[in-house]
């Protein structure tokens, strides 16, 4: 059997514990590029987010972006699929954690964006892995926001590990709750 599709992940796969590309990693993908087999990115980011790597690793076409939510071509901007949350979905969720542990910080990730509506010391963490800032708004719990491929959260370990044990239940079978 001979593979036409090689997905990668990112962070942890072909960026190292410091987040950096390393050249024989970029070496193997193009490699196995020349080989043929047509190289994707499978990742939690957003495309924009991956476009320094996809242009360092030679690679475009389409791109499986926030965890699976959407499938974006590189070369166009054309999205193929994109999975979001129902308004429904996306306001239980972020009600539900702020009920549950109101300092956690709350990420709405869109397609092209990331929104939160607070000032949080935990802000940094999007620049630490490469994503853009997050744009600012009222209220994440207000109509009108663009649709929602994934609520993110952020917090001290245990505190996030509380806060999945009280909600996954709620949860089970409507969405997916990951770590």
């Amino acid at each position: 059997m001979r593979y036409q599709l090689l997905a990668l992940d990112v962070d942890g796969t072909l960026l190292d514990s410091a987040h950096v590309l390393r050249a024989r990693v970029i070496a193997a993908v193009r490699a196995a590029s020349d080989a043929g087999l047509h190289v994707s990115l499978a990742t939690g980011k957003l495309l924009p987010s991956v476009r320094p790597m996809l242009d360092a690793l030679g690679i475009n076409g389409p791109q499986i972006t926030l965890n699976g939510a959407a499938t974006i071509d590189s070369a166009t901007d054309a999205v193929h699929r994109f999975c979001p949350l129902s308004e429904g979905e996306r306001q239980e969720v972020i009600a539900a954690v702020r009920a549950t542990d109101p300092a956690i910080l709350v990420s709405h990730f869109t397609v092209d964006g990331i929104y939160v509506d607070r000032a949080h010391p935990l802000l940094g963490v999007f620049a630490e892995y490469g994503e853009g800032p997050p744009h600012q708004v009222a209220d994440l719990l207000a109509p009108g926001l663009p649709p929602a491929a994934k609520i993110l959260l952020s917090g001290p370990p245990a505190r996030l590990a509380a806060i999945r044990a009280a909600l996954a239940p709620r949860f089970e079978g409507r969405l997916t709750v990951t770590t």
